[in-house]
């Protein structure tokens, strides 16, 4: 009865709230070779070109792509993010002579870090649960692991405008993949593991892209 119906619904409700991504891992082959050049690339790319692996892996693999490791979901981002940290080590263990940080940490930098961390508290005192411990520690790991490479890899005015063209290429590419697929049905990105046709609202398709869901796309 209503009950079994309230009970589903709350299941689902603290699914999503936690995460709601898939419990297995699930990784198209062209993907996993994508972020293997990718994480090399991040490795071994000049500092000049490094936005250029990391922004490409953030924008054209399928968000639904994900590894599973303990529970723990690493994205296409988080990976990025995760090899772009090594790199921040392995420059720091290096002391090369260019800054770690240009200008160094400033008030900015530091009003992103006291807003992601109570962000987190607050979400994890609120819902007091270890599934939400787990979530913020991803959303950590997201927002200042990728802040910070941002800040690592984004140097002067001439490393800003590289990162808008760049941007602009990327975000022109997926705009025009999703006027094909409102077209043809067909979502190019659901070749390599996303939603392969569309969903239908009203008699309208709703294009994806490589994102997870129509809304944020």
């Amino acid at each position: 009865g209503w009950s079994a119906a309230v009970l589903v619904v709350a299941c689902v409700t603290d699914h999503y709230l936690f995460g709601g991504a898939s419990a297995v891992t699930e990784l198209h082959p062209l993907v996993v070779l994508t972020l293997c050049a990718g994480i090399v690339a991040l490795w071994f790319l000049p500092r000049t070109y490094l936005l250029i692996p990391f922004v490409t892996l953030c924008f054209l693999v399928p968000q639904g792509q994900t590894l599973v490791i303990a529970g723990f979901h690493l994205f296409a981002g988080r990976v990025a993010i995760l090899a772009g940290c090594v790199r921040i080590l392995a420059t720091l263990v290096c002391r090369r002579r260019r800054p770690l940080l240009a200008d160094g940490i400033n008030s900015i930098d530091m009003a992103f870090l006291c807003w992601a961390v109570t962000r987190a508290f607050c979400f994890t005192v609120l819902n007091a649960d270890l599934r939400a411990i787990a979530n913020q520690a991803g959303f950590l790991l997201d927002s200042l692991g990728g802040y910070g490479f941002l800040r690592f890899a984004i140097n002067g005015a001439e490393d800003t405008h590289r990162t808008i063209k760049l941007l602009a290429v990327l975000t022109s590419l997926v705009g025009l993949c999703m006027v094909y697929e409102r077209h043809s049905m067909v979502n190019v990105f659901g070749f390599i593991g996303g939603q392969l046709s569309p969903a239908i609202r009203e008699g309208i398709p709703r294009s994806q892209g490589p994102f997870s869901h129509a809304i944020p796309a």
